[in-house]
């Protein structure tokens, strides 16, 4: 396992790498929203298909850096946890409920980019689809603010809290 570079953490490298990009996901998020209101179409698309790539790699990167740390260490990242309060079933209840959002989230947002491309132009502008594009933008939206703040939690509760003597 790769020790991660937070200062604050016991987390591995890609713990960290995760926990930094759920950190700038959301003011992303947020500008690329925005930037619809204010009729910038095509850099709304640009944006939402550049963090849809980044989330895809950023999540791949990150599954095999779970699944090495496993082949590595008996127990893998679940070793560096044995320091904090929540050790064993805290952290596994609400990574649990990390994982059920962060799944339907991936889903939806997958969903949301495609239909997106296939039924706006080139060049997007509003037409038909605009609404159904708009409510599933806004469940995605929200599913992935879960999935940070769920995320977050985890990373805080896992890597970050230490009991105290």
């Amino acid at each position: 396992m790769i020790p991660g570079f937070l200062p604050f953490s016991r987390a591995t490298i890609m713990f960290d790498v995760v926990a930094v990009a759920l950190i700038a996901f959301l003011p992303a998020l947020a500008f690329s929203i925005a930037l619809v209101k204010r009729g910038h179409y095509l850099l709304h698309k640009r944006i939402q298909v550049a963090l849809g790539v980044i989330l895809l790699i950023t999540v791949v990167l990150f599954e095999v850096d779970v699944q090495m740390s496993k082949l590595v260490v008996e127990g893998g990242w679940r070793t560096l946890t044995v320091e904090s309060p929540y050790h064993g079933k805290p952290i596994d209840n609400l990574l649990r409920i990390h994982l059920v959002f962060a799944t339907m989230t991936a889903l939806l947002w997958i969903v949301t980019i495609v239909q997106a491309l296939m039924n706006f132009p080139k060049i997007p502008v509003p037409g038909p689809y605009s609404r159904n594009h708009k409510m599933l933008g806004w469940a995605s939206t929200v599913g992935m603010f879960i999935t940070c703040t769920t995320g977050w939690t985890f990373y805080y509760m896992a890597f970050v809290a230490t009991k105290t003597p």
